[in-house]
């Protein structure tokens, strides 16, 4: 638990339970996820200000100074927008960024960052074995309609999540991560570890089960990078179990199909469902706003209109896309170049100091780990981002949120040149 004593450690302690609850309900509800996580938030500018703490501190002020600048930007895009109070209201999951600060403050505490991991870990395991048996039974028991649950026949495998895509994007990125921390060399094997590991082959497997070629592709290139980092046994492990993935893609009848079947149409230009169209009608959006992009929320209007313009052919509701099937692209598209850059900024913020944090001698092993799960969580999640908006769904926006706390928990309060241990919180 968090260090302090009286009033302000038992609010720390509240701040870690409702923390807790944020991390684990991010696996199966976005709504208990957030509210819990909206309590943690309102505790802890408390105990800040009980305790006078600085969450901007100098060796993360640039990811705040971004981060900053980002949502900054995507709010004075709304208000030049053609419906200011529409795109400013779409902007208010940015607020999933307060899940840095607070975290960063509860992580530098070694016990925490356990219970946070395993809060994750169990979370995934659950909605993992659900996911299961939705493939073997083929139906969604917890379907919720009309204010009751309703169990209905699927085709396809997706937890709690309303989508296949958001549940094997979420899904993918926690079991890297979640075996990243597990399979470290330099920290001692025991049970836990051997759990961690098991859970992140399960949520593997279930995202295996939801048939989406993108996630299954970007894990196994994924396990690569995670053997091209780390040598010995690490190398092995990965790579091997990077073959297993690639070896049940060919086992799963329907997964097979997926990458097997010729698919001209889904790659044609002018296909309306196809990536290369989506992207080259977004790029106009971009090259025709690129100030201040077409504001948040505004995207899905902006580009039926653009197509119907360039194409002659008013796109019906299916293919009315709400953001551009890439982060960046996505970005540019709402919110001009200049959000652009901050969105690209916070990302070489975080991946340049997990990268760095792997290699840093003044870090101990366990440290190093944590800059090792948080890298390899974050690679993956860069790269489902270039094929869907990522950061646009909420449910994996919180992922990625407590993935770059759990890093920058490490690198709070130490200076670029020589590392210093923060003391204001005790395991």
């Amino acid at each position: 638990m968090t260090g302090g004593t009286g009033d302000t450690g038992r609010l720390s302690s509240a701040i870690l339970i409702f923390y807790l609850l944020f991390v684990f309900g991010s696996a199966f509800s976005r709504a208990f996820s957030q509210i819990a996580l909206g309590i943690a938030l309102v505790l802890f500018m408390i105990v800040a200000v009980q305790q006078k703490y600085n969450p901007f501190s100098t060796s993360i002020r640039w990811f705040y100074i971004l981060a900053g600048c980002y949502i900054g930007w995507l709010l004075l895009s709304g208000l030049m927008s053609r419906a200011p109070l529409s795109s400013i209201y779409f902007t208010r999951k940015e607020w999933l960024f307060a899940a840095v600060p607070v975290g960063v403050f509860l992580m530098q505490s070694h016990k925490n960052r356990e219970w946070l991991v395993w809060a994750l870990a169990i979370g995934i395991s659950i909605v993992s074995l659900y996911a299961v048996s939705q493939y073997i039974t083929g139906w969604d028991w917890l379907n919720f309609a009309n204010n009751h649950f309703v169990p209905k026949r699927i085709d396809t495998v997706s937890g709690n999540f309303s989508r296949p895509n958001t549940f094997a994007g979420f899904f993918s990125v926690a079991a890297m991560f979640l075996l990243a921390y597990a399979v470290y060399p330099e920290h001692k094997w025991d049970s836990s570890r051997k759990w961690l590991v098991a859970i992140s082959i399960l949520a593997m497997v279930s995202t295996l089960l939801s048939f989406r070629r993108g996630p299954v592709i970007y894990l196994i290139i994924s396990l690569l990078v995670m053997a091209l980092l780390k040598g010995g046994r690490i190398r092995g492990f990965a790579a091997a179990l990077a073959i297993l993935l690639a070896l049940m893609t060919a086992v799963v009848p329907s997964l097979r199909e997926r990458f097997s079947l010729p698919t001209p149409t889904e790659e044609a230009e002018d296909y309306q469902g196809s990536r290369p169209f989506i992207w080259n009608h977004s790029l106009t959006l971009v090259a025709e706003n690129p100030l201040f992009g077409v504001g948040n929320g505004i995207f899905i209007e902006a580009y039926r209109e653009i197509v119907q313009r360039d194409t002659g052919v008013d796109l019906p509701w299916w293919w009315r896309h709400g953001q551009a099937h890439n982060d960046f692209l996505n970005t540019a598209a709402i919110g001009g170049l200049p959000c652009l850059a901050a969105f690209a900024g916070i990302w070489f913020f975080v991946l340049r100091k997990f990268a760095r944090g792997i290699r840093e001698k003044q870090f101990a092993a366990d440290q190093r780990r944590v800059q090792f799960a948080a890298l390899l969580g974050s690679i993956l999640f860069l790269l489902t981002s270039l094929t869907v908006s990522s950061f646009a769904d909420e449910e994996t926006h919180e992922l990625i949120m407590f993935i770059w706390a759990f890093g920058l928990a490490t690198w709070y309060n130490r200076g670029s040149e020589k590392p210093e241990l923060v003391t204001h919180l005790k395991a």
